[in-house]
């Protein structure tokens, strides 16, 4: 465990993922990000979907055709799966990833239950949706580093993150709006090319902005975490 868990270390170490990573990086960012530029050059995704903005994502309404549809729905099965794998690209990055590393139906099952907490709980008030997405930010790596069921990866995070949730919270604020105004400004000077040209680029800053999200999760985990704990798993 990092004894530093403060708003500088967080994102410090969420970077420095990032970099570690690298191939793991380029890698999703092209290809997810690839797939993504050629549905919106396609008019299958409208770029107000995009999770450039850590938004949204996978829409389906009344107006999308059945191309759109499976497009979308494709393109989302391969980033839930691109996620698992750079997750572990990230983690066996800064050591921490377990001979008991879990399964992608463990993450899987560990996301969804997540989600719809995270979900019902921004339903209700805006705060409780915020406190748990802080509160089971290192869940990640607790479900795919120590191989925790569902409920036991939220419940891990809970308890590593205690007394942690404002530097948490500040961080991921920052990492937020600060990737969403570069962004903006990227895509403005790229319209200012052609629609094309901001299209492809859209696409390679929503799947780059999907990588740093998971990178501070990782950050979180390695901060919270302690490797000790790891190890004994490891040679258990």
């Amino acid at each position: 465990m990092n004894d530093d868990v403060s708003l500088g270390s967080i994102l410090s170490r969420t970077f420095g993922i990032v970099s570690d990573a690298g191939r793991a990086t380029l890698l999703y960012t092209l290809v997810l990000g690839g797939l993504t530029a050629a549905g919106i050059l396609l008019g299958y995704i409208d770029t107000s979907e995009l999770r450039a903005g850590f938004g949204g994502g996978f829409v389906v309404d009344e107006h999308t055709s059945l191309e759109a549809g499976l497009f979308e729905l494709g393109l989302f099965v391969l980033t839930v799966v691109g996620m698992y794998m750079v997750l572990r690209e990230q983690l066996a990055s800064q050591g921490r990833l377990g001979r008991s590393s879990g399964s992608f139906w463990l993450f899987l099952g560990m996301s969804i239950l997540a989600l719809l907490g995270v979900g019902l709980g921004l339903l209700l008030l805006v705060v409780p949706g915020l406190f748990l997405i802080v509160r089971w930010s290192a869940a990640n790596g607790f479900a795919v580093s120590r191989g925790l069921g569902p409920v036991d990866a939220l419940k891990a995070s809970w308890e590593a993150t205690d007394g942690h949730s404002w530097s948490i919270f500040f961080a991921g604020l920052i990492l937020v709006f600060g990737a969403s105004i570069a962004f903006g400004v990227i895509m403005a000077s790229m319209m200012a090319i052609s629609a094309q040209v901001a299209g492809v680029v859209a696409g390679l800053l929503d799947a780059f902005a999907d990588v740093l999200s998971y990178a501070f999760s990782i950050a979180v985990f390695c901060a919270v975490a302690s490797d000790e704990e790891e190890a004994a798993a490891v040679f258990a």
